[in-house]
């Protein structure tokens, strides 16, 4: 399954690996609690959208305490999940991670460079040093308990893995440029990120084969560990 919390924000990169005649898939925009697919019929979930907000979580949003109800039968069945940027998110407020108590209010393309444990990891290091990947202003969250840490701090985490199955990365690693250039043309975008618009095009498009191919390493990794399952 590939979830998603809006219908023009999808999983980019990652479906290009995807054959529908070879690994059949179903993409869902999760707008209601009743659009999550039951947890016990997946073989794998990849969870992309926008941030979680303060007031989804303040307000008991209907739709984000499903989504977390969720993952949370997701990790205990031991259903691979990977979890992108509120994918990321969700993971750790599914684990009773603390939101952050300042949002980043900027966007920029970086190197997210993984500890010793990140570079280990089966999925994100593979014996990598570092993932190209497009940060975006978001709320971040705390390391969850028994989590580990691959990237960033346990105060402000980039990547962390819960457990065998489940990993969360905070920063955008799926992004095409064609993506990136619509959602620089929403009026919901931060002026200050609107501002840094032909700058950040040009740099997407300057690093799309490495950040492409990044994407495709991260995402035949997950299939293989889905496929297994």
């Amino acid at each position: 399954y590939f979830l998603k919390h809006q219908d023009h924000i999808g999983p980019g990169w990652l479906l290009d690996r995807c054959d529908p005649a070879k690994r059949p898939y179903q993409m869902v925009t999760v707008g209601a609690p009743d659009d999550l697919p039951m947890a016990i019929a997946c073989n794998g979930v990849v969870y992309v959208g926008r941030s979680i907000t303060p007031a989804e979580i303040q307000q008991k949003d209907p739709v984000l305490k499903a989504e977390l109800q969720f993952v949370r039968s997701l990790i205990a069945l031991g259903v691979p999940y990977l979890g992108i940027h509120r994918g990321a998110q969700l993971l750790a407020r599914a684990m009773l991670a603390d939101l952050a108590e300042a949002p980043t209010t900027e966007a920029r393309h970086a190197i997210l460079t993984l500890n010793d444990a990140g570079q280990a990891d089966p999925l994100l290091g593979n014996g990598l040093p570092a993932l190209p990947v497009l940060h975006w202003p978001t709320h971040r969250f705390a390391l969850p308990r028994k989590a580990e840490l691959l990237a960033g701090t346990a105060e402000a985490v980039d990547a962390f893995r819960f457990g065998d199955c489940a990993w969360g990365v905070l920063p955008h690693v799926e992004l095409t440029p064609t993506a990136l250039r619509d959602w620089l043309h929403e009026e919901t975008t931060p002026a200050e990120v609107a501002a840094q618009r032909s700058t950040l095009l040009k740099e997407a498009h300057d690093r799309e084969a490495t950040q492409r191919d990044a994407a495709y390493a991260l995402m035949d990794r997950f299939l293989n560990r889905a496929s297994s399952f």
